[in-house]
């Protein structure tokens, strides 16, 4: 038995519809290219290229939806990904993505994937996969390589964590797509906005996975983290 039958189906949304204001390129950071591709086609690719994947849905600002068309889907052969407009915030986008998939059973897998990670590796992705299934949510994540500090309102230190429980959390993050669900849904009548996409579910008191993401996972924000990308596509990961 391979690895697609043991899923329901698996779906990814990838959330693109930010400002990029940190990038400081005067556009969308997704369509900017790294190492001659745009780095939105370079994510979505990856997904595209793997049979565990059923369908992918961009989240994107309305007013880029030719962006994208004349941009990445037709120069790259992805006509056939779904588009759907985003919402006020990253967290609004992921559930516009997610309305997108009410079609989908709820033991079927949802990923969710920043647009900027253009690095993630499938090996990386399945481990997310295999996580969700099993425990009904994952997210992907590497220890903390610095010392991490509390601080109070004023400014100072007050606590320093045991690093060794620590962790930073990557995308993709999985789930049983009934149980992304029922966290999404709870949130919005809550108004409760998370800082990633599995504290929805913990904050349901539900079970999380970490599974293992991988430092080359970069997410692209600031200007520099052009040039540390650039270098790691000059050098692909040998375990890839």
């Amino acid at each position: 038995m391979d690895d697609k039958d043991i899923y329901s189906g698996a779906a990814v949304v990838i959330p693109a519809a930010g400002s990029s204001v940190r990038m400081e390129a005067g556009r969308n950071k997704q369509f900017l290219k790294v190492s001659g591709v745009p780095i939105l086609a370079r994510t979505i690719s990856i997904f595209k290229e793997m049979p565990e994947i059923d369908r992918i849905i961009v989240v994107l600002n309305p007013d880029e939806f030719d962006v994208f068309r004349d941009e990445i889907a037709v120069p790259y052969g992805l006509t056939d990904i779904e588009v759907v407009a985003g919402g006020a915030d990253r967290q609004s986008s992921v559930y516009e993505g997610l309305r997108a998939l009410d079609d989908m059973p709820d033991d079927a897998v949802l990923l969710v994937h920043d647009g900027a990670r253009p690095l993630v590796t499938p090996a990386v992705i399945l481990d997310n996969i295999h996580g969700a299934c099993e425990f009904g949510a994952a997210v992907t994540a590497v220890p903390a390589s610095n010392t991490i500090k509390i601080t109070n309102s004023k400014g100072f230190s007050v606590q320093t964590p045991e690093r060794d429980t620590l962790y930073e959390a990557q995308t993709p993050q999985g789930f049983r797509i009934g149980v992304f669900r029922r966290a999404a849904e709870q949130a919005q009548k809550t108004g409760f906005t998370g800082t990633d996409d599995v504290s929805l579910v913990e904050r349901m008191g539900l079970p999380v996975r970490i599974t293992k993401g991988s430092r080359r996972n970069l997410k692209i924000t600031v200007p520099e983290d052009m040039i540390i990308a650039e270098a790691l596509f000059a050098q692909p990961d040998p375990k890839c």
